[in-house]
């Protein structure tokens, strides 16, 4: 499916869901989320904008922790061993409070 060539085209146009998953995977976006969030990257990608991952999903529920997520698109890899650090760092920080 090619994709449209702005934004206002792409709102104008109606797709079903999994068009527009097959649009964002052939472009290498995220594919999870509601259709207005597939339409968010897509028009993010379009123009030229940051791709943010929408951190919203309805069967899970909210977790609240003292860590805080980023909404910018971090594969998930890169997303384990930044989680390590951030840990790793704290764990440090709260034994040199101890001295």
């Amino acid at each position: 499916m090619n994709l449209p060539k702005d934004k206002t085209e792409l709102y104008e146009t109606y797709y079903l869901k999994k068009d527009l998953m097959n649009m964002c995977k052939e472009y290498e976006l995220p594919t999870t989320g509601s259709k207005d969030d597939l339409l968010k990257y897509l028009a993010n990608f379009i123009e030229n904008k940051p791709i943010e991952k929408s951190l919203t999903n309805q069967n899970e529920p909210k977790k609240h922790s003292n860590y805080n997520d980023s909404s910018i698109f971090i594969p998930s890899l890169e997303k384990k061993l930044l989680i390590k650090i951030i840990l790793t760092m704290r764990s440090i920080e709260n034994f040199l409070k101890k001295k």
